[in-house]
């Protein structure tokens, strides 16, 4: 078993089945075909086929089977997109270059000291491990992104429901207020009616006829 972790590369069924089920998920869909990011797509094709014959659940009675061959053949359609291609292409070839970068910073520390030269011979673990630091970087990010998308959006479709409810608030307003409209204008009227008829009998009060007062004479004895 631990033979088979150090040479991801030996081509048996068993190999491929541990392989390809050793991981809970898998980012890198070059790693999980075993190839660079300069490969073409003929060997892209070529390198699926064959370890697709290694775990297909028609060939290999494995219980894993079924679930190796679903990363496969997962990764295999990751790569048949043009777009994502390039991403992971770009990826890998940045985690490239940060180890090349890493290595030669350590190498002149090294030189300094008087001690031996990184071995050459863990270059390509390390470039394998610096890409998946580089895609748990971008899942990392892409989580906190979608969070703040999540939230953005949610305050967004509060706002809107808030506004909803405002402008239903106003249209309800306006119809109660249009619906009361003759009631108002029948109330206004009887005021001012009323208040003509006040103003009315004052002024009448002021226009009264007044009978003369007589006084009596008064006889001389």
């Amino acid at each position: 078993m631990e033979k088979i972790r150090s040479n991801p590369g030996v081509m048996t069924s068993e190999a491929q089945l541990e392989r390809l089920c050793a991981r809970e998920k898998w980012v890198n869909p070059y790693e999980v075909l075993l190839l660079g990011p300069d490969s073409t797509d003929e060997e892209i094709r070529s390198k699926f086929r064959k370890i697709s014959v290694l775990v297909h659940p028609d060939k290999c009675r494995d219980d894993r089977a079924l679930h190796a061959f679903h990363i496969l053949e997962s990764a295999y359609k990751t790569l048949q997109d043009p777009e994502k291609k390039k991403t992971f292409q770009r990826i890998m070839r940045e985690a490239r270059e940060r180890v090349e970068y890493e290595r030669k910073k350590e190498n002149c520390r090294r030189d300094m000291l008087g001690l031996a030269k990184l071995p050459e011979d863990t270059f390509s673990s390390e470039v394998q491990d610096m890409c998946n630091r580089i895609f748990r970087e971008i899942e990392e990010r892409k989580i906190h992104f979608d969070k703040y998308d999540f939230m953005a959006h949610k305050r967004q479709r509060e706002e809107d429901e808030r506004r909803k409810e405002e402008d239903e608030r106003k249209t309800q307003d306006e119809k109660e207020w249009e619906r009361s409209r003759d009631k108002r204008v029948n109330q206004w009227r009887t005021f001012t009616n009323k208040k003509d008829n006040k103003k009315s009998k004052k002024r009448m009060r002021g226009f009264e006829m007044k009978p003369p007062v007589v006084r009596m004479e008064e006889r001389k004895s």
